[in-house]
């Protein structure tokens, strides 16, 4: 067994607070590598067993590789980073035993900033909403409130509040086993359990036989081999891809460059998890582009993916 904590724990270097979770999934995956190279170990028989935030890290993991062969979760969401944190958030207000309006009210307003974080609104438009919330008596328990500009958590959302393992879940090819606590005040189970259960359906249903192609088929297409057990949930993933082409052009016509390198993140991150590696390729290349801050050639790339998606047809097998 081989366990490790996040780079700049320890005596490690690097630091988890700069590191997204895609670039903690290729350090998970290095030390897949590694025990694959041992003679000691049994390479068809290595999986993952992840704990907490740990699920969101190994889910990327698991959906990059043929060579994990089983996923192990405890307690880890099933919802998006930026959901799940907000649910933190409740269950903070509630044990302090703040009134329900005031639960309520905190929760609008930990919502309203975790999605801007993760969106990556500029600062300054964040930053205007936390004299509204000053002396409030949910604001202290509102992770962002009154975080300065250099504060890490800004970059951390940016990077990773878009994570969802309902959007990774569908390319992982191992057995999987998810646990989750009813009680659990980190981790919104009510909200996971459907989602993980909508995820994980075609392992549990197994790949049926495919269909035939249908006759006249678009000779222009971008026809993508897939598993058949993708098939229920690839409809779902390519429509989301297509709000994110038009939340990038919206970016591109506000001159957000920030907003446009996280919508760029999340493409490449789960691009491939579905099986397709083009919007991969272009989400990272927009990520890259948008850093360089280079709104000429992310516009060239949203047309790239706008012809994409209109062109992909998904063949499974």
């Amino acid at each position: 067994m081989l366990s490790f904590d996040k780079r700049g724990t320890g005596a490690s270097s690097g630091d988890w607070q700069t590191a997204s979770f895609d670039v903690l999934a290729d350090d998970l995956l290095a030390g897949v590598a590694y025990l694959r190279s041992r003679a000691d170990v049994d390479p068809t028989r290595l999986g993952i067993w992840a704990i907490s935030q740990g699920g969101w890290v190994a889910s990327l993991a698991a959906a990059r590789s043929a060579d994990i062969r089983f996923l192990i979760v405890h307690a880890g969401s099933g919802v998006s980073v930026a959901e799940n944190v907000v649910y933190e958030m409740e269950g903070f207000m509630r044990a302090a035993g703040l009134a329900e309006q005031d639960v309520q009210d905190g929760l609008a307003y930990a919502r309203e900033l975790t999605e801007l974080a993760s969106d990556g609104a500029p600062y300054e438009s964040v930053r205007a909403r936390f004299a509204e919330a000053d002396g409030k008596p949910w604001a202290p328990f509102v992770y962002l409130h009154d975080a300065p500009k250099d504060d890490y958590q800004w970059a951390w959302y940016r990077s990773n509040g878009r994570v969802d393992p309902a959007r990774v879940l569908p390319g992982v090819r191992c057995p999987v086993l998810w646990f989750l606590g009813e009680r659990d005040r980190l981790v919104d189970a009510r909200a996971s359990e459907p989602r993980l259960r909508e995820a994980l359906a075609p392992l549990a249903e197994g790949a049926p036989k495919a269909e035939p192609k249908a006759a006249g088929a678009n000779a222009n297409a971008i026809v993508v081999p897939l598993d058949m057990r993708l098939r229920s949930l690839v409809p779902k993933f390519l429509s989301n891809c297509g709000r994110d082409l038009a939340r990038l052009r919206a970016a591109l016509a506000g001159g957000d460059l920030a907003a446009a390198r996280a919508i760029g993140h999340s493409l490449r991150g789960v691009g491939g998890s579905y099986g397709f590696e083009e919007i991969t390729r272009i989400g990272r290349a927009i990520e890259e582009r948008s850093i360089r801050g280079d709104a000429a050639s992310v516009s060239s790339l949203a047309a790239q993916l706008e012809d994409y998606l209109a062109r992909v047809q998904p063949e499974y097998r």
